[in-house]
């Protein structure tokens, strides 16, 4: 599928205290991208500025200057020959952070929506214990987010929330935490966008700990890769088949 780990003269290794109950879990930041090469420079730049954690860029075969980007910032790279979609990239992070030790893994899109600047916040809650996966809820999404957007994500989170048995506020948001250890995570078959959706029903079939961690809405105005028909059929179908899991 991908190739292996690009070398990283210097890698950025984690640079956290332990917790109170003395262990020191790991915690790996990853970035699925495809075409970002607008905007991850910056963004991996920023979330440098936050934390010192290791972060993990997941290359969904772009076919823009994402590589030589990644290069100029020396950041650490898995790469997909071609584009086999966000969940396959996703999956590809799990994979990484399971064969490196990490016992926790944040996800981010690499488009600059997610702001950098709640990172510690997510990485305080990890280190809490109060849940087993986090998930990030866009506050004031009223007057940013376009209104068609705002409508998908709100029946779909009030769906998805039905059919896992856990309220999702805002079930689109790719800022996420989860421990890497969960073991429904291996059950998700989904390659494209509806892997996010489908960890959320399948989560929701286990006896986890999930919670919600407020955020703020950015909305940079790059044009949005969901196809509205199609992957609106494709999360219905799998809204059905969840039904027989």
């Amino acid at each position: 599928m991908g190739s292996a780990p690009a070398e990283n003269p210097d890698p950025r290794r984690v640079q956290d205290s332990p917790d109170s109950s003395g262990e020191n879990e790991r915690i790996l930041i990853t970035l699925p991208v495809f075409n970002e090469a607008l905007h991850l420079g910056q963004l991996i730049t920023d979330l440098r500025k936050v934390t010192d954690l290791d972060i993990l860029v997941i290359d969904d075969g772009s076919e823009d200057d994402t590589p030589a980007v990644l290069q100029r910032v020396g950041a650490s790279c898995l790469r997909h020959n071609r584009n086999y979609g966000k969940g396959e990239a996703l999956r590809s992070a799990l994979k990484a952070a399971r064969a490196w030790g990490y016992h926790w893994i944040i996800t981010m899109d690499g488009d600059g929506q997610h702001d950098p600047a709640a990172l510690p916040v997510f990485i305080r809650t990890i280190r809490s214990h109060q849940a087993d996966f986090y998930i990030g809820w866009r506050q004031g999404r009223g007057g940013i987010m376009p209104p068609l957007r705002q409508i998908s994500n709100g029946i779909s989170s009030v769906l998805l929330s039905l059919f896992a048995g856990v309220r999702f506020h805002d079930a689109q948001c790719g800022f996420r935490a989860y421990r890497t250890a969960i073991p429904g995570l291996d059950a998700c078959r989904e390659q494209g966008f509806q892997y996010e959706s489908e960890l959320l029903l399948r989560l929701g079939r286990l006896d986890l700990r999930v919670d919600e961690i407020p955020i703020a809405t950015r909305y940079i105005g790059s044009s949005s890769r969901i196809r509205y028909l199609r992957d609106t059929l494709a999360f219905l179908r799998l809204l059905w088949r969840s039904l027989w899991w």
